[in-house]
């Protein structure tokens, strides 16, 4: 089926969903109007009546149906090739970048045409932030550190150190469609550790920071949330955001 075209009336009663409403109304109501007829004996001319605009409804709600399909499909064939592009800031992985700002064709195909009739819907792409909610810096002790040896890092100089202040305002600030709430970020070498992953990954290497406290490096413990990757020493951290009770 071709799409309603751009611009057009069938387009937006089709997004708005005034089309779908319509049809389901008018099937009720003839469904409703042909069993009053029979019931109450009255002229079949009711009857018919009814049963017309049930078959209408019905005829309706199904070509609304495939028009929004083949909107949707439309939207999906445009956006099929996007390309977010490398992370704009070091502490957060390029490959996280493009998992959480590429085109997701379930979520965001909707609200593309959604937006054509409610313009002030975010849509894709959008990428002004804030990404990153609530952070929480999780400084790692030289006793933590000492739990695993340094790793190689890929070429490059590292982002240069900060105070926590100043580290905080770079994680507020932090552009991308992608929310993580109530993140521990570690801070380690001075700088804020690279989010390699979020949701928990298997890596020998990691080890689980606590809220509080010193973490033991034992491999039995729960792993973490999200997993990052120090820019400095190359080591790799877990932690739970603040929301998992941790």
């Amino acid at each position: 089926m071709t799409p309603p075209a751009p611009g057009s009336t069938w387009r937006w009663v089709v997004i708005h969903g005034d089309a779908s409403a319509i049809g389901l109304i008018a099937c009720l109501g003839g469904a409703g109007l042909s069993v009053a007829a029979f019931a109450a004996g009255w002229p079949l001319g009711w009857a018919a009546l009814g049963l017309a605009l049930a078959s209408g409804g019905t005829a309706l709600v199904a070509w609304t149906r495939r028009a929004w399909l083949a909107l949707l499909d439309d939207v999906r064939a445009r956006h099929a090739g996007d390309e977010p592009g490398d992370s704009p800031v070091p502490w957060v992985a390029d490959r996280v970048w493009r998992e959480a700002n590429g085109f997701d064709p379930v979520l965001d195909a909707p609200m593309v045409l959604r937006a054509e009739v409610q313009p002030s819907l975010r849509v894709y792409p959008h990428d002004e932030g804030p990404a990153v909610v609530d952070p929480v810096l999780r400084p790692v002790s030289d006793a933590e550190r000492e739990l695993q040896p340094a790793q190689p890092i890929a070429e490059g100089t590292p982002p240069p150190s900060a105070d926590a202040d100043g580290l905080r305002a770079s994680l507020v600030g932090t552009p991308g469609r992608f929310v993580v709430l109530g993140p521990r970020w570690p801070v380690c070498c001075g700088r804020l550790s690279t989010l390699t992953a979020r949701t928990p990954r298997a890596d020998e290497r990691a080890i689980t920071l606590p809220a509080q406290g010193m973490a033991d490096g034992d491999p039995h413990t729960p792993p973490g949330l999200h997993t990052y990757a120090c820019p400095a020493c190359g080591r790799v951290w877990r932690t739970h955001p603040t929301w998992s009770g941790d």
